[in-house]
Order: C-alpha cells, then sequence, then structure tokens
C-alpha cells in the first residue's frame, strides 16, 4: 500500500502541476500578474520571494496551485490582475490548463510509441506502420473470493495455457472456463519472467463457468515507425479523449436519471489502487495510466460548475456577451460554494474507496 500511495503522490502531482503549468504560462503572456506558484498545498514548508513571483512548497505533497492577481477587496483595480482583463484573455486563461494536460497525454503517447508501448483507446491494426511484437493474455482484476482468487493468480499475471492448449485471447479463455465448471484446470501463467502452474476449479456463475478474472488482451511491446510517431500520438489523445468523454456522459447520465454516483467513479484511494495495480503491470501499462488521468483531469475540469475551469470560462462567456464586467467578490463566492460542493463529493467518494478497500 506504500508503494501505491507514493506512486500517486507522484503521478497525481505531475499531472496537477502540468494542469496549473498551463494556467502559469497563459497568464504571464497575457500580462497577468502570478503573485504565487505552490508546489504542493500549504501550509508551507518553504519559500521564496523573486520581484514579482513567490514560489513555495507545501507540506501536502498533492499538486500544486496558481495564484493570480486579484482586485478583490482593493479600492481601485490592479492592471495586471485578471479582473480588468477582457473576456477573450480570461477564457484562454481558464482553459490553458486544461490544454497543458492534453499536451501531456500527447507527450506520454509520443514517447510511449518511441519505444514500444501499446496503443490505449486503438487496437494495433487502426494504427498505420503498427504492429505488435508480443501478444498475450493479462489478468486485470480478479473477484474477491473467487476461484481464481483463492488459486493464487494475481493480478498481473499473463495466462500461457489452460490444459494443453494455448491460450492467445481473452474469448479463448472464456470459452474453455465457460462450460468447465466443477472440472479442474491447469492454468499455467507468467510471473515476473516465471511461469508457474496453478490449479483451480471454475465456479458455476450465471449459467457459465467462471474463474472471476477480468481479462484483457495485452501487447507486450508494438512497433511503429519513428516519423509516424507524432500522427499516431495525436490521434491516439484524440480517441482516448472521446472515450473517456462518452464514459463521462454515460456516468452523468446515471446521476441525474437515477440519482446514483456509478460505482466507477473513483477517488484518491481509488486512483492510488489502480496506481500500485498498473505499475505491477509493467512500464508501459503505467504511463497509459498516466495519460488516461491527465486526460480525466482535463475533461473534470472543462465541466460548466463554479470553482472548475469550465465554470470560470461560463463566467467570461457571459461578460463578453453582457458586456458587463462581475464583481470579484460576487464570483469569487458563487466559485467557493461550487468548491465546497465538490469537496463533499470527493468526501464521500473517498469513503467509498476506503469501504471497498477493507471488503
Amino acid at each position: 500500500m506504500l508503494v501505491s500511495i507514493i506512486l500517486f503522490i507522484l503521478v497525481f502531482s505531475l499531472v496537477a502541476l502540468a494542469h496549473e503549468l498551463g494556467h502559469f504560462w497563459a497568464a504571464r503572456y497575457f500580462g497577468v500578474a502570478v503573485d504565487e506558484f505552490g508546489i504542493g498545498l500549504p501550509p508551507r514548508l518553504w519559500q521564496k520571494e523573486g520581484r514579482d513571483l513567490k514560489i513555495s512548497i507545501g507540506s501536502i505533497p498533492i499538486g500544486g496551485y496558481v495564484r493570480l492577481r486579484s482586485s478583490e477587496g482593493r479600492k481601485r483595480l490592479d492592471p495586471k490582475s485578471l479582473e480588468v482583463q477582457t473576456p477573450f484573455v480570461k477564457m484562454v486563461v481558464s482553459l490553458a490548463g486544461v490544454f497543458m494536460n492534453l499536451v501531456l497525454a500527447f507527450v506520454i503517447f509520443f514517447f510511449g510509441f518511441l519505444v514500444g508501448m501499446p496503443p490505449l483507446a486503438s487496437s494495433i491494426q487502426e494504427l498505420p506502420t503498427a504492429r505488435a511484437e508480443t501478444e498475450k493474455v493479462v489478468v486485470m482484476g480478479i473477484r474477491q473470493g473467487s476461484p481464481a482468487d483463492r488459486a493464487g493468480i494475481k493480478v498481473g499475471d499473463y495466462i500461457l495455457k489452460i490444459g494443453e492448449e494455448t491460450v492467445l485471447t481473452p474469448e479463448k479463455i472464456s470459452e474453455i472456463t465457460a462450460g468447465s465448471a466443477g472440472a479442474l484446470l491447469r492454468i499455467l501463467v507468467e510471473r515476473e519472467g516465471e511461469e508457474l502452474t496453478i490449479e483451480t476449479r471454475p465456479e458455476l456463475l450465471e449459467g457459465r463457468g467462471s474463474l472471476g478474472v477480468m481479462i484483457d488482451s495485452s501487447i507486450s511491446k508494438a512497433h511503429y515507425a519513428w516519423w509516424a510517431t507524432p500522427y499516431l500520438a495525436l490521434v491516439e489523445t484524440a480517441r482516448t479523449t472521446t472515450a473517456v468523454g462518452k464514459g463521462f456522459v454515460g456516468l452523468f447520465a446515471k446521476l441525474f436519471t437515477k440519482g446514483e454516483l456509478a460505482p466507477e467513479l473513483t477517488g484518491p484511494v481509488g486512483i492510488a489502487r489502480i496506481a500500485g495495480e498498473m505499475a505491477s503491470l509493467g512500464i508501459f501499462r503505467f504511463l497509459q495510466f498516466i495519460a488516461l488521468l491527465t486526460i480525466n483531469l482535463a475533461l473534470i475540469n472543462i465541466i460548466p460548475l463554479p470553482a472548475l475551469d469550465g465554470g470560470r470560462f461560463v463566467f467570461a462567456s457571459l461578460e463578453a456577451i453582457s458586456r458587463r464586467r462581475f464583481r470579484a467578490e460576487v464570483e469569487n463566492l458563487i466559485h467557493l460554494a461550487g468548491f465546497l460542493l465538490i469537496i463533499v463529493l470527493v468526501v464521500f467518494i473517498t469513503y467509498r474507496d476506503v469501504l471497498r478497500f477493507f471488503q
């Protein structure tokens, strides 16, 4: 668990700092003063003040923040504050963090493809010049108390054979186990480079034999033409973003139609657990996880709710339409209310994740 926590801190900090750098660079480009760039969250452990910028390191080593100049509480508007900027500048600054998260995903796919990382949202056949060098079936998850769990199969194991039959696809494994409820199966798995034979009996579940594993076809290494990697990385970023976006639509549809938070929705505890699991599957899976997380953060922030970048974008858009500047105090109060609502939601999801962890 300690390894998972450390990985979570490193990954989330990378993704969040990329987001904040987007706001920072956009603000500086348009002449908006940045009063503080924080690495980690307060209380501050260290800080250094320059001529026009304070850099600080917080005691909570997660993410970071950018504090832009504000005219709130001042008698006169500061010409370098965000409030006095045009709606266009406010829109760009508000969405710059989202843009940087997508850039980070592109960079991960680009360098990942250079060293042979398999695609995440695309099949290998969909990408020009791409081909699989090696392909196996990997265990992605195990149901607690299932035959696989009792037999000692672990997340990250590669299933090579069932009996004397070599298996190359998840569909083949499902076909074999579906008709083998109660029968003794000898399963050859590869774990950390070593081959092990595990015996277990599939249980009858919903009329079919089941080992209780979630499996996927894993291309352990792929090959791409080096000159095509920028284009392929761009395509993969777009396809992954589209897939995640469709997932969000489904989550919100369920929330507003049934009043339920989908079980797939997870918080810091769940992300930490997943980070540990992905790291155990190898560097390529871990890189894919980081790309997926940064795209998730981008799409979450673009939701038009107060306190999120999408909410700030809406305020800037309304200002452009009405040609009237909102009072900073009023806008900040609305964003504060949205922030408190998000905190309550995160606490609830984290509580649910903790209960799952100890089940």
